[in-house]
């Protein structure tokens, strides 16, 4: 239980959000700089333009996911 409790405490100081590329493109960097979509996991299409609100409400760190061909992983992270 105490684990639980500490492990929570953590994500209040850190939390991320999953993206991946949207309509089926794979996550890059260059294409985040460009603005174009990205999908939050379980959530709505969003892209560079929504950092401001992203930060307002307490995101800190952007992971992006996608396929490669070691099987599904982080691609790259932005902290905000």
């Amino acid at each position: 239980m105490n684990q639980i409790h500490e492990k929570k405490q953590y994500h209040n100081d850190y939390m991320p959000l999953a993206l991946t590329g949207g309509y089926g493109r794979m996550a890059r960097l260059s294409d985040w700089k460009k603005g174009f979509d990205f999908k939050i996991t379980n959530g709505p299409y969003c892209s560079i333009k929504d950092v401001p609100l992203m930060k307002a409400n307490g995101v800190t760190e952007l992971v992006f996911y996608g396929h490669t061909r070691d099987g599904f992983r982080i691609v790259f992270e932005i902290s905000l």
